[in-house]
């Protein structure tokens, strides 16, 4: 903010790009971190040198620089550890040769994952229809509406984040719930059904949760697409 008031036009858009261009140096892996940062910091010293930058304004992004570099690194490490912990549930369920079980299994690493979440797996049956399968204390499946928001995300493919939910459009399964994420279960090119998250809070789910689950529910797809081969 400080450099926004106290750059000359000229200095912006350069100030800018060497923002971007550590972000581009360690998101593409050309560089580690430490010397994407080393690089761009020795730049912004030389533009410091030749006039480009005066004393303040390289100050001022210098200091953005340094909150960059902390904010993705804490991203990297907070997503390494879940990947660590995806391969422990990977673990777990890959010892599972029951297929209710495993679906019922799923669901509560799911929640593991996203505890203040209400989290459901939704598969299309051979007519494209979808189904909430039928776990305990359930005997019979349960057939999602083709208008929800469930059938939207299976349809298209798609991821959808929605933070403030309408009951008669999106049709939400629970119905405390003010926010939901659709992630497709994709196996093999197929959509097979969604995964499915609502919580009691509105906006409850970020980018870093559509990451993290969507990790998730590639590693459920797959699964789901074995056992339904052998059915």
């Amino acid at each position: 903010m400080f450099l926004a008031f106290a750059s000359p036009r000229s200095a912006l858009p350069t100030a800018a790009v060497l923002v971007a261009s550590l972000l581009g140096l360690y998101s593409f892996g050309v560089f580690s971190k430490k010397i994407s940062f080393l690089i761009v910091s020795i730049v912004v010293l030389a533009l410091l040198f030749v006039g480009i930058f005066s004393q303040a304004e390289a100050l001022s992004l210098v200091c953005i620089i340094l909150l960059v570099a902390f904010y993705v690194c804490h991203y990297d490490i907070r997503l390494r550890t879940f990947i660590e912990r995806a391969k422990v549930i990977q673990d777990t369920l890959s010892s599972i040769t029951d297929y209710g079980k495993y679906l019922d299994t799923a669901i509560e690493e799911v929640r593991k994952i996203s505890p203040s979440s209400v989290a459901f797996i939704i598969l299309r049956d051979t007519n494209g229809a979808l189904y909430l399968p039928a776990t305990f204390p359930r005997t019979d499946d349960i057939i999602i509406s083709n208008s929800s928001m469930t059938y939207r995300s299976c349809n298209k493919s798609i991821t959808l984040n929605i933070p403030h939910l309408s009951p008669s459009k999106d049709r939400p399964l629970d119905k405390n719930a003010l926010s939901a994420i659709c992630i497709p279960l994709i196996a093999m090119g197929e959509t097979i059904g969604v995964l499915q998250l609502e919580s009691a809070r509105i906006s409850a789910y970020s980018h870093d949760d559509e990451i993290k689950l969507s990790l998730l529910a590639q590693m459920i797809a797959k699964d789901i697409f074995m056992f339904q081969l052998e059915i």
